[in-house]
């Protein structure tokens, strides 16, 4: 509904002359209007908010800045030490997933069951009294 009404806008301004006090809720309320508005390129005016309120959304996007910072330069100086050792770890992840996803799409018991448990894995067929037990020994009542 909100997302509606900032369609039909280009500016979001305040007027709190009357607000006498506020708490993070209402800064955490902001801030998704703040996200609101950009996603719709809608000027988002702070000027008419508290002090307070001015300076904790500041805060607010001043960390976010700091993290993200931190983990370019991070990253910036992995690849600048060897790249290529950067990029072998990356083919080593996605091959692991894929692996992982090959595995799982083969024989999707083995996420209930472990990887040495169930009749899919073992080829074998229980009997309608069996109990079935996991990798880890838990058993399991057969109620087919």
């Amino acid at each position: 509904m909100l997302g509606e009404w900032l369609a039909t806008y280009r500016r979001l301004a305040f007027e709190t002359q009357g607000l006498t006090s506020w708490d993070s809720g209402f800064v955490t309320f902001l801030r998704n209007v703040a996200a609101l508005c950009a996603a719709r390129q809608i000027t988002f005016d702070r000027s008419g908010l508290p002090e307070g309120v001015r300076r904790r959304l500041m805060e607010g996007l001043t960390d976010t800045s700091k993290m993200a910072q931190t983990t370019l330069t991070q990253t910036q100086r992995r690849l600048d030490q060897d790249p290529v050792k950067v990029l072998q770890e990356v083919a080593a992840a996605a091959r692991a997933i894929r692996l992982l996803a090959d595995t799982i799409e083969r024989n999707p018991s083995i996420l209930v069951y472990g990887k040495g448990g169930g009749p899919e894995v073992n080829n074998a067929v229980p009997s309608p009294t069996a109990k079935r037990r996991n990798s880890r020994g838990i058993g399991f009542d057969n109620f087919s």
